[in-house]
């Protein structure tokens, strides 16, 4: 195995290098799959549909951050909120999606 380099700059590099290799692997195979669901969504707001985004643990936050960069951004441009919201914002919602799992 080959030793690591101990200055910053080399770790940098390889990290942003990894990053870039798992980056251009999801645009060779995911890239149609996102393009279809994006799709989806925008007609689903289009038609008055409504997004309801779930995680748990980290993909909860995740899911927060989501709902409120939409509404945000639709703000700052002043045009119609997609109509998004969190189950992780409404800690009733996350009880009973537990107990109906249960």
């Amino acid at each position: 195995m080959a030793e690591e380099s101990r200055d910053p700059a080399d770790r940098v590099r390889a990290l942003l290098e990894e990053s870039a290799r798992v980056k251009r692997a999801l645009a060779a195979e995911s890239a149609d799959a996102i393009a279809r669901g994006a799709a989806i969504l925008a007609a689903c707001f289009r038609d008055g549909g409504k997004a309801l985004l779930f995680g748990n643990g980290g993909s909860a936050a995740d899911s927060q951050h989501i709902a409120a960069e939409w509404c945000a951004r639709a703000v700052c441009v002043k045009s119609p909120s997609p109509p998004a919201t969190s189950s992780a914002a409404n800690r009733v919602c996350n009880v009973i999606i537990v107990s109906c799992e249960r």
